[in-house]
């Protein structure tokens, strides 16, 4: 695994970790059709934490776990950003600003800005 595989399976995990401890991690799925969206972000049919969860994190786990290509551009922290601030938690503040902090490093890797 490449050391840039391997730095970005740590921070999905990392994330994944704030998303249980914040409780943003869902034990259902989501229903099949939801996760077809062809919108940015699945913007009309999931919220951005279930997002995160069941296409962003297994999307790129997949990648990681293949060892095909990295994207080489992300701007997901943006988007979190955004959701946080309109979301129960702030993104200044707690869970919200770890996740988007730990979406920023992944950003900045998958760019080269590590």
């Amino acid at each position: 695994m490449s050391v840039k595989h391997h730095e970005l399976k740590a921070r999905l995990v990392e994330l994944e970790k704030l998303l249980r401890d914040s409780q943003l991690w869902s034990i259902t799925a989501p229903p099949a059709q939801a996760l077809a969206s062809d919108q940015p972000f699945a913007w009309d049919t999931l919220s951005f934490d279930q997002w995160l969860q069941f296409v962003f994190i297994p999307k790129l786990l997949a990648i990681v776990a293949s060892q095909a290509s990295l994207p080489t551009n992300s701007s997901v922290a943006s988007m979190a950003e955004e959701f946080f601030a309109s979301a129960l938690f702030s993104p200044s503040s707690g869970a919200g600003a770890e996740v988007v902090r730990v979406l920023r490093s992944i950003d900045a890797l998958l760019a080269g800005n590590h």
